[in-house]
């Protein structure tokens, strides 16, 4: 795989000045701007340094294209490597529970920005349909990834080899433009096991989200989800989001499409599945805060307008749990 490129040779400027963020987070352009840009298929995603509106701030933009930069595998080798690790982590989930993915409809809500990770439960036999918002479509430049993936994986890789040989996802597994709120490409019924990682944080309706979850669910169907409860403008500082009132929080979720997290604590979450008919088999906090951190964040919140302001210490700390979930038979 020598000479493979993964990272964009592209380089942005303003006003004739290089802008010095590429290659970063969708996520962080949306949530923290300041500058961050990245090149992405046909599509560049940006932010100026001062978040001004770049249709309208007078400055000029240019970019430029090295087409002889030279290439580096490091970024490509860690993004498979990732990638693996993900799916190994799934394909042992409905083992724990005594059941395997073979034969099985498998619905994973919003696995990123490439679709290695569904490829690779697809080639244990799953049947996949992968949903999310911004559902990753085959790109030519992503063909490097697809193939190194497919040649440091050891296991089965028929439907990666179909990929690539096809240049598309069609017929391998289904892949739908459709957020956990509206999932109206799936029939009632016909998912047996449901997986996310770090994907429910993003909701905007929790209970429409619980309540297409459940209907899109076989008797007896498992779920996995693990949902990261930070304040992902800045991890260092978890729950600072909590100090805001409700009707604020959502204008900034609105500017920022729900890239920096939601405030609902897991209480919530367990609540909002429960009341949909789903029982929690089990609820495994895998993330705290730092008691020294709620301690300065305790005063705050009591003085702020926000329904967190008094809410108990136990369930406010929680910043990472997986939530294990099943629709009665």
């Amino acid at each position: 795989m020598t000479g493979i490129s993964y990272r964009s040779p592209l380089r942005l400027f303003e006003a004739g000045r290089e802008m010095g963020t590429p290659h970063a987070l969708h996520q962080d352009i949306l949530a923290l701007g300041g500058g961050r840009y990245s090149h992405w298929g046909q599509s560049l995603y940006l932010s100026t340094e001062d978040n001004s509106n770049p249709r309208h701030n007078g400055r000029a933009y240019s970019i430029e294209y090295d087409s002889t930069a030279v290439t580096d595998t490091t970024a490509l080798k860690e993004a498979v490597e990732y990638c693996m690790t993900v799916a190994r982590g799934h394909l042992g989930l409905p083992r724990s529970r005594g059941m395997d993915m073979n034969g099985r409809t498998v619905l994973e809500l919003g696995p990123g920005d490439t679709l290695g990770e569904p490829l690779l439960l697809a080639s244990a036999g799953a049947r996949m349909i992968v949903a999310d918002r911004f559902v990753a479509r085959w790109d030519e430049e992503r063909r490097p990834f697809y193939q190194m993936l497919r040649d440091q994986w050891d296991g089965p890789t028929a439907p990666l080899d179909r990929v690539l040989a096809q240049g598309s996802f069609e017929g391998v597994m289904t892949v739908l433009a459709e957020p956990a709120e509206c999932l109206a490409g799936i029939a009632d019924g016909q998912v047996e096991l449901a997986l996310s990682n770090a994907v429910l944080e993003h909701l905007y309706d929790l209970e429409a989200a619980a309540g297409e979850l459940w209907r899109v669910s076989a008797p007896g169907a498992w779920h996995f989800h693990q949902i990261d409860l930070r304040d992902h403008k800045d991890f260092e500082r978890p729950l600072e989001y909590l100090l805001y009132d409700a009707e604020t929080y959502r204008k900034i979720q609105d500017h920022n499409q729900y890239e920096r997290g939601c405030q609902w604590r897991a209480s919530e979450f367990r609540a909002a599945f429960e009341a949909r008919g789903f029982e929690v088999v089990e609820l495994d906090i895998n993330g705290r805060a730092e008691d020294a951190y709620l301690a300065d964040l305790r005063p705050r919140l009591h003085a702020a307008a926000s329904r967190y302001a008094h809410w108990p210490s136990e369930d406010l700390m929680i910043t990472g749990a997986r939530f294990v979930l099943r629709r009665s038979a």
